[in-house]
């Protein structure tokens, strides 16, 4: 969730209707020594779970400079665990690296939850992804069954809204991205309140049709925290249970990516099979015409090609990667950077398993700093 202090704070939400498991993306936070900085990255398991699940966690690893980078694991593991030594990895200019089963591969099987430690140069991306792989067919799946083929779900958007503080809040949902665009809701949260609404782009909410897509713009008089989640549900309820794809809002528009830097989305890869996974791109532009290139990175950082973006004010547009990039193939381990020519823009990507139809939603990232353009 993103806290806004400001007296009077804006932030912006993308809500889909028709919308990490746990997931983790990180960038460097804090430097240690000359040109070091330690990366965290909690929720790391390798356990089972109830009902016959077991919980894996795979790493992403993403290099953006030109030089290679060493990187120093560790793990801040339970109380009495005595913390592994220290071996170095390193990643080559550009490159991305995938760690199935880190905890197991890096630290052994004593380690079974905990939270990763990176220490590296800030030019370094990570992303942590944990997964039920008990069923090859349905990675994510969570009381789901798995099918041969896409499945057929019902997916709704929920929003919820804290106040934190001790005096109401006054806040309103301004939809943005939809054609006609539905009214304004207005809501006042009370003091250390609380508000949800589930199905928020439906009739519990703008009262939009199935099938639309778009994104919130929170407007609030005090300081609130704000997030979404998309719920993942089988409509004929022979599958028990759901699934929810969790976002963090963003600061309008300091948050979204403005020109000259860049952004990132890494660790993705495209196709239709079971197992594996599908992945959706989205953009939102920012309060002025956006020009834009999302350039498409295999796993060792070499270009193989690009997409020319221009974004409306406020435009909303998501496409698979078949569609920003069609006829190419996206491997296992790719990535897309996002060049803002002019003006600005928020993005993130939604991974989907093909057996169960559940989304990993990842925003769009970028290291401290930002640079503006990668090799």
């Amino acid at each position: 969730m993103t806290r806004v202090e400001r007296p009077r704070c804006r932030c912006v939400s993308t809500a889909i209707r028709s919308i990490v498991l746990l997931a983790s993306l990180a960038c460097p936070e804090s430097l240690r020594g000359a040109g070091q900085a330690v990366t965290y990255l909690p929720g790391a398991v390798e356990t089972p779970g109830a009902n016959g699940a077991f919980f894996s966690s795979t790493l992403y690893l993403t290099n953006l400079g030109g030089d290679p980078i060493s990187v120093f694991p560790g793990v801040i593991s339970s109380p009495g665990i005595v913390p592994p030594p220290v071996a170095v990895r390193v990643v080559g200019p550009g490159e991305t690296q995938v760690v199935p089963h880190v905890l197991a591969a890096w630290f052994g099987s004593v380690y079974k939850a905990g939270t990763l430690t990176l220490t590296s140069s800030p030019m370094l991306l990570a992303r942590l992804e944990t997964a039920n792989i008990v069923d090859p067919s349905a990675t994510y799946g969570v009381g789901l069954d798995p099918v041969s083929g896409l499945r057929s779900v019902t997916i709704r958007g929920v929003f919820r809204i804290l106040n934190p503080g001790m005096a109401a809040v006054a806040v309103m949902l301004e939809p943005v991205g939809f054609t006609p665009a539905p009214a304004s809701i207005a809501r006042t949260i009370l003091p250390r309140g609380l508000i949800e609404i589930e199905d928020v782009l439906g009739a519990a909410g703008f009262g939009l049709p199935d099938g639309i897509a778009g994104a919130l713009h929170v407007h609030a008089d005090g300081a609130i925290l704000a997030s979404a989640r998309t719920k993942n549900t089988d409509p004929s309820g022979l599958r028990p249970g759901s699934f929810s794809g969790f976002q963090a809002a963003v600061p309008w528009i300091t948050g979204f990516v403005s020109s000259p830097y860049v952004g990132f989305f890494i660790g993705l890869d495209q196709t239709t099979a079971v197992p594996g996974t599908r992945t959706n791109l989205a953009l939102l532009g920012g309060t002025s015409s956006t020009q834009a290139s999302l350039v498409l990175r295999d796993g060792a950082g070499t270009r193989v090609t690009s997409s020319s973006v221009t974004l409306a004010p406020g435009e909303w547009r998501q496409m698979g990667l078949d569609g920003w990039f069609p006829g190419i193939q996206v491997g296992a381990g790719s990535r897309v950077d996002l060049v803002i020519d002019s003006g600005s823009a928020h993005g993130y990507v939604s991974r989907i398993d093909n057996g169960s139809g559940d989304p990993v939603v990842l925003p769009v990232a970028g290291p401290p700093g930002d640079i503006d353009r990668p090799f």
